[in-house]
């Protein structure tokens, strides 16, 4: 496959001035393929949008992580296809930040999901802790969650496909983070005797877990001590959950980038 790249135009002001789609090949598609939008993406390019045909968009090909810049080809009712003409550049960061939360209300949920997409994280798993309220998220408001991951995904430009699930308790949320090294693991809390972040070292990867709204069990917290997480804290004001975790996972990625 001959690859080319955009040419007087930057990749970035193309990112900026273009619309971007979403889309989940099988197989990663090559230079002149059409490549058909599904169903949704393609009624707001068609009804909402009103794109035509020749048109530039973007697609973002969201599991193998790599960008096109395409050309409308065909435009129905129900279904857009784009032409596949040149593959973006992409510069992916090796660091991922993954956030564990204790499972909030329907509604926080939501935003953490937005913001914390918008700010590239790699995964957002939320448990059900010991002293959470919500003991259940159902498989409508779960979708409901991975379209807006979806919407902010495209509004942020984001380079980062974010995952998204749910756990049933703490416990089974960190399993999957046992066999990791390179990772540091940090627990958000109030306590101004907590480290604070600029004391810390940065791994590549970092692990967040903020809790639930009213606080982990005592043996939740001898959990995260015997898995070495590293207690640091965000000030003295008792914050909000999604509040902790969008300003905690900022602070990770800043802080990350300019200890790197």
């Amino acid at each position: 496959m001959t690859i080319t790249t955009p040419g007087k135009t930057s990749a970035e002001q193309i990112r900026r001035t273009r619309r971007r789609f979403l889309f989940s090949p099988n197989t990663a598609p090559n230079i002149g393929d059409s490549v058909p939008l599904d169903k949704e993406e393609s009624k707001h390019a068609a009804s909402v949008l009103r794109l035509e045909i020749g048109e530039e968009v973007i697609l973002f090909d969201n599991i193998n992580i790599s960008e096109y810049l395409g050309k409308i080809d065909s435009v129905t009712k129900d279904l857009v296809t784009v032409e596949v003409t040149e593959q973006m550049p992409i510069n992916l960061s090796a660091s991922k930040t993954h956030a564990l939360i204790g499972l909030p209300n329907f509604k926080v949920c939501e935003i953490i999901v937005e913001k914390l997409t918008e700010l590239g994280t790699s995964e957002i798993i939320f448990f059900i802790a010991d002293r959470t309220e919500i003991k259940i998220l159902s498989e409508t408001k779960f979708n409901r969650l991975l379209k807006i991951k979806d919407s902010a995904l495209k509004q942020s430009r984001s380079l980062v496909s974010t995952k998204l699930r749910l756990e049933k308790n703490l416990q089974e949320a960190l399993l999957s983070f046992e066999n990791i090294d390179n990772i540091s693991k940090i627990i958000f809390t109030p306590d101004l005797n907590s480290s604070k972040i600029t004391d810390l070292t940065l791994k590549t990867d970092k692990l967040a877990v903020i809790g639930p709204e009213n606080g982990f069990s005592a043996e939740e917290e001898q959990l995260l001590k015997i898995n070495d997480f590293c207690f640091v804290n965000l000030g003295s004001n008792i914050l909000r959950v999604e509040t902790a975790g969008i300003l905690g996972v900022g602070l990770l990625q800043a802080y990350g980038r300019k200890s790197s």
